[in-house]
């Protein structure tokens, strides 16, 4: 996944891939194609988890990436964080990790080989 990628560039970048139209999305999903619009093009905030899954899946798309991007934990991994503070402890040194990694590969330009 890019850095630089927003919900609403991806979701377009997505549905142009699988040559279907916004109105035709729109109709799938259930949502206005003036909303559909206005996400595509980051002049709204991304939308709830469950349509963030929904227009994942009409468009046969990775859903932890689309919910990703829009600032969405995935509902089965949101249930099982409320359910086990173990899992959060071990999300929590992941992501650690992970932002460290992300913070280190912006300042070096995205290189995935780290200085000796």
């Amino acid at each position: 996944m890019n850095l630089d990628t927003t919900f609403g560039r991806r979701l377009r970048e997505l549905r142009r891939e699988k040559g279907i139209s916004q109105r035709a999305l729109a109709d799938q999903v259930g949502i206005d194609v003036t909303y559909l619009s206005k996400l595509e093009n980051d002049r709204m905030d991304p939308p709830s988890a469950e349509t963030t899954a929904a227009l994942a899946r009409a468009l046969g798309a990775d859903v932890d990436e689309l919910s990703v991007l829009a600032g969405k934990i995935p509902t089965d991994i949101a249930d099982l964080l409320s359910r086990d503070l173990g899992a959060v402890k071990l999300f929590r040194s992941v992501a650690g990790d992970i932002e460290s990694k992300t913070d280190w590969q912006k300042r070096i330009g995205h290189s995935e080989e780290k200085p000796q």
